[in-house]
């Protein structure tokens, strides 16, 4: 195998020139991701309301208490579904508006 050997001065140009490109490249995505999230901040809004309302429901479980009658946080299920159709309608809404 060969081996380029560079030298100190090439290898702090080439480390100058790659980080530029870099800090560019990311800035300009950053911008680029900055306008498409505020574009669509509602729709994620709303689908991680309705992702926190799925976990809370599975995290939180439900239990049969000494009456025989079960305990269950079953309002989450409907809530997350609402936001959930919420969050697509939004979305739809969007992409139609475009």
């Amino acid at each position: 195998m060969l081996y380029y050997k560079i030298h100190k001065k090439e290898e702090k140009i080439i480390y100058v020139l790659f980080s530029l490109l870099l800090q560019y490249y990311n800035i300009s995505c950053l911008i680029i991701m900055k306008n498409n999230i505020q574009k669509y901040r509602l729709t994620i809004l709303l689908f991680l309301i309705s992702l926190i309302c799925s976990a809370s429901f599975h995290l939180i479980g439900s239990d049969i208490n000494e009456n025989d009658y079960i305990r269950e946080p079953f309002a989450l299920i409907p809530i997350g579904w609402i936001f959930f159709f919420a969050s697509i309608i939004s979305l739809t809404w969007l992409k139609i508006k475009k």
